[in-house]
């Protein structure tokens, strides 16, 4: 409901109802008479004119004036002549429909048109009052506001403020589906200051649930070490923490933008400058919103894992470390020159894999390397799967042996796979990882 506050004149039922009970006195006790009937009577009339049409009001409160209209005139008492029947009609929206008066009524065979014109001209100025939010979510709520603003704004050019009397809800509905279109998410309040020299309409906004609660960032990195990718979950959820309290779907429209600012927020932290990283961010707005952020280093990769076998009485648990230096020697290919270092926890020896690989689609990797102490060369394939889906390597010997397994990412630091080495007696196995 639409609050009006009156410095200049107040428009009440009461007033209304007065000016109806003078009018009875001066002799419309049959125009009366008709407006209750059209209120009662639930027996539709055969109206003399097949429509009745109205012009010269804002589009949004026609239906609801030709509604009225053609209630009141279809109960009129046919055998009047159409001019009295034009007078009483003329009569009774003129306090129907405060504001405006009617200044001609057209008859034709088809229908029967009213002409309103406004008593006085609005004069209308419309404020926002923006709710208290981040620097980034205000400037999107400025933004939708500005929008919203001229349409609502346009509403009001030729509304007089007395017809609040009888036009509150349709201007709160109108006004809500603008609302809707621009600041879906936000519930309003209106308020009304009626004043000698200016009318104003004042917005209120609040939060309409769903609401954003909490965020849950996912950090995933073929890379960078989980180490430092749990430091840039911590860092994301400080980030972010000031965007809960948000409508989801308000959020959702901002989608794009929320995606570049978080991106940009984590390009600055000092773990993805030092690696030269490209940060990449999906989020999925919702009451706990999913945010997925791919961070790649162009130039450099490191990692490590633990690893231990179940199924193979050959093989012992390990430990191994991967590092490498990316270049890009063609546009969008990138080249990785690496060495991975593998040690068993049973005697301590170091295999060495010194080789280089090259990306030519992405999570594909082709490439070999030189392993010692074999004194092999191997030949390598890696899909990259990110997290909660597979990934597959398959590695194969100078001496054609066979090494390859299919992998599935359980958490961002654990997983499992499957592994076939031609080189052992037990040639299948589970190898769980677990990624430093």
């Amino acid at each position: 409901m639409v609050k009006v506050n009156s410095s200049h004149a107040r428009i009440s039922v009461l007033e209304k109802c007065s000016n109806i009970s003078g009018l009875l006195k001066n002799g419309l006790i049959r125009a009366a008479a008709v407006l209750s009937a059209a209120a009662l009577v639930s027996v539709c009339v055969t109206p003399a004119f097949p429509a009745v049409t109205v012009s010269g009001l804002p589009q949004w409160l026609e239906a609801n004036a030709e509604k009225s209209l053609t209630t009141v005139w279809e109960q009129m008492d046919s055998s009047l002549s159409i001019n009295k029947r034009k007078k009483m009609i003329e009569l009774v929206a003129g306090k129907l429909f405060s504001g405006y008066h009617i200044s001609s009524i057209k008859p034709d065979k088809k229908e029967l048109e009213f002409n309103f014109k406004p008593l006085s001209k609005g004069n209308w100025k419309v404020l926002f009052n923006i709710p208290e939010l981040n620097e980034s979510a205000e400037s999107w709520f400025r933004a939708d506001a500005e929008k919203a603003e001229k349409e609502v704004a346009e509403l009001l050019k030729e509304f007089p403020p007395e017809a609040l009397s009888w036009a509150d809800f349709a201007l709160e509905r109108k006004i809500d589906e603008v609302m809707d279109k621009y600041l879906a998410g936000w519930a309003t309040g209106m308020v009304v200051q009626l004043k000698k020299d200016v009318n104003i309409l004042k917005i209120l906004f609040s939060p309409e649930p769903p609401l954003v609660l909490a965020f849950d960032p996912l950090v995933d990195s073929t890379t960078i070490p989980y180490v430092f990718r749990s430091e840039l979950r911590k860092s994301l959820l400080s980030d972010l923490s000031s965007f809960t309290g948000l409508p989801v779907v308000w959020l959702q429209s901002h989608k794009t933008e929320f995606e570049k600012l978080t991106a940009a927020r984590l390009s600055k932290r000092n773990t993805v400058q030092n690696a030269r990283a490209r940060v990449d961010i999906d989020a999925e707005p919702g009451q706990i919103s999913q945010i997925q952020a791919t961070v790649e280093s162009g130039r450099y990769s490191l990692s490590s894992w633990l690893a231990v076998y179940i199924g193979a009485d050959e093989r012992y648990p390990e430990f191994g470390l991967h590092l490498g230096r990316i270049t890009q020697p063609f546009s969008g290919w990138d080249l990785e020159l690496y060495g991975e270092f593998i040690t068993k926890v049973d005697d301590l020896d170091l295999e060495s894999r010194l080789g280089m690989r090259w990306s030519p689609l992405d999570n594909i990797w082709l490439g070999l390397e030189y392993v010692d102490p074999d004194d092999l060369v191997w030949y390598r394939i890696l899909y990259s799967g990110s997290l909660k889906r597979p990934y597959f390597w398959w590695r194969h010997s100078s001496e054609r042996e066979d090494h390859f397994a299919l992998g599935w990412h359980l958490t961002q630091y654990l997983g499992i796979e499957l592994v076939y080495d031609e080189r052992y007696e037990d040639k299948w196995s589970i190898r769980l990882l677990n990624n430093l």
